[in-house]
């Protein structure tokens, strides 16, 4: 929720049975009102594909009238394996734009001096799922202009 907030976002912890762990919304003159679900698996190593349960976080994007999901863990199973992982194909699949806990943190902390804003963040996990698709994404985030405020 924090880094979240720090983006940009108004962002709402939630939690419980068969709720997303946070709600995060972002207002602007363009698109108006979008809003995504927050995710976390806490586990200090690779969270088992069960545990993930992708489904279950679609349901909860879903159920929230969200346009995305942004689940965040560690790393992720299989995640040498590239596009042939399991967890690469069930994000790509539900629409989970599936972060590490060390992508965010250098987003978070590189927003305000490369201009990253809610809407970059947003529009990232409407397009990038898979664990290396999201990888590839946040590393052109993080070069691309290739100055640094």
């Amino acid at each position: 929720m924090t880094a979240c907030r720090a983006l940009g976002f108004v962002s709402k912890h939630i939690a419980g049975s068969n709720e997303p762990d946070g709600i995060a919304r972002l207002t602007d003159n363009r698109a108006g009102e979008v809003t995504m679900t927050l995710e976390a698996k806490s586990s200090k190593n690779v969270p088992s594909l069960n545990a993930i349960d992708f489904a279950s976080l679609a349901r909860h994007r879903d159920a929230h009238g969200a346009s995305a999901c942004l689940l965040v863990a560690p790393s992720y199973p299989g995640s040498t394996k590239g596009e042939d992982a399991a967890a690469a194909g069930m994000a790509a699949t539900q629409r989970i734009s599936c972060w590490t806990v060390a992508q965010l943190s250098d987003v978070t902390e590189q927003a305000e001096r490369r201009h990253i804003s809610a809407r970059d963040v947003y529009e990232l996990c409407t397009r990038a799922f898979a664990p290396d698709d999201v990888a590839k994404a946040v590393q052109e985030l993080l070069s691309s202009p290739d100055w640094d405020q």
